[in-house]
């Protein structure tokens, strides 16, 4: 394999841009929404169900955001 050298004084230009992921799932992804994660108990036999939120918000998809239980959270501040 041969070595590829640049020119004295030379850079190499690559696009610099973020790149933010879904904390769900990590996909890559622009639009990312502001959540707090919701686990859910099913209902059993010896007792209700139950939720608990998480509250550490995170940042999640389109797709996960309408896939799993998530409280969004308000960017309004009091």
């Amino acid at each position: 394999m041969l070595a590829r050298s640049w020119p004295a004084g030379a850079r190499a230009r690559l696009p610099c841009r973020a790149v933010r992921a879904c904390e769900n799932c990590a996909t890559p992804d622009d639009e990312l929404v502001l959540v707090r994660r919701v686990y859910v108990t099913a209902e059993r036999r010896d007792g209700p169900s139950a939720e608990r939120v998480v509250e550490e918000p995170q940042l999640w998809c389109v797709s996960c955001v309408s896939q799993y239980p998530n409280d969004p959270v308000d960017d309004v501040d009091d």
